[in-house]
Parts: C-alpha cells; sequence; structure tokens
C-alpha cells in the first residue's frame, strides 16, 4: 500500500547528490574561467563565483538531506501505524550504516549476548543466531 509512496526518498536522494556535484564543478569551472579573463572587471566577478558557489552548493546539499530524513521518519512512522511495508526506507536508511552490529531494538540479540558475555554459548552460535535474527527483521521489513 504504502511501498509506492517510499519509492520517491532514493530517487530524490540520487538527485540531490547528482545536482551538488554539477553545482561545485560549474561553480569552480566559471569561477576559473572568469577569472582568468584579463579584463580585470571578470576577476571580482570570478572570484566570489569560485568560491560561493560549492559552499552554497553543499549547504543546499545538507539542507535536502535535512528534508529527506525528515520525510524518511514520518514515513516510516506512518508505516509502522498503518502496517505498511519499510523495504524502500530500509534500503535508504542503511545505504551508507554499518551492516555487522546487532540490534539493541531485540531481545533475542541482547539475551544472546549476555549470554555470549557469559561464556554459555560460542562466538560461532552468537553469529548463527545474529544472522537468523537479522534475515527475521529483513523479512518483517524492519
Amino acid at each position: 500500500m504504502f511501498e509506492e509512496n517510499d519509492k520517491w526518498l532514493p530517487i530524490a536522494d540520487k538527485i540531490n547528490n547528482v545536482l551538488v556535484w554539477v553545482g561545485i564543478c560549474a561553480g569552480l569551472l566559471t569561477g576559473l574561467i572568469l577569472s582568468c579573463i584579463e579584463d580585470g572587471d571578470y576577476l571580482a566577478i570570478g572570484l566570489p563565483i569560485l568560491f560561493c558557489v560549492p559552499i552554497v552548493s553543499v549547504l543546499g546539499w545538507l539542507a535536502v538531506r535535512v528534508v529527506l530524513g525528515f520525510f524518511c521518519d514520518v514515513k516510516l512512522i506512518r508505516n509502522k501505524l498503518y502496517g505498511g511495508g519499510n523495504g524502500n526506507l530500509y534500503a535508504f536508511l542503511v545505504r551508507n550504516s554499518a551492516d555487522d552490529s546487532f540490534s539493541s531494538d531485540s531481545p533475542k540479540l541482547m539475551k544472546l549476548k549476555k549470554l555470549l558475555d557469559q561464556g554459555i554459548i560460542t562466538q560461532a552460535e552468537f553469529n548463527h543466531e545474529k544472522e537468523n535474527e537479522k534475515e527475521k527483521m529483513k523479512k518483517k521489513n524492519f
């Protein structure tokens, strides 16, 4: 039901990344070209472009990331409330995060970690159960 509405977040993120690089490259190139023209009037225009456009591009990227994060949080809450899947949002959130850490949200993993720390189970048993729990969480779409 909600999966169709969640597909725009990763697309918007990719568009944002492309636009920031286009802005940085365009600002640097335009600033360098205008600064290299021998007429003194162009130097006064080229230097601010050379430094300001890349900075504004990065600040714009950060602003869009904040807005996308807000929409992602709203969609996660909405999907939890209405029982919708979070597959697209999950992929969007964990795109850059390390997947090796265990989730403190899982009581089973917390119990297994305590058993591992006490020496009751081995590291191999813990890793096996951890992978099983991750698969269950992925199937539940968060």
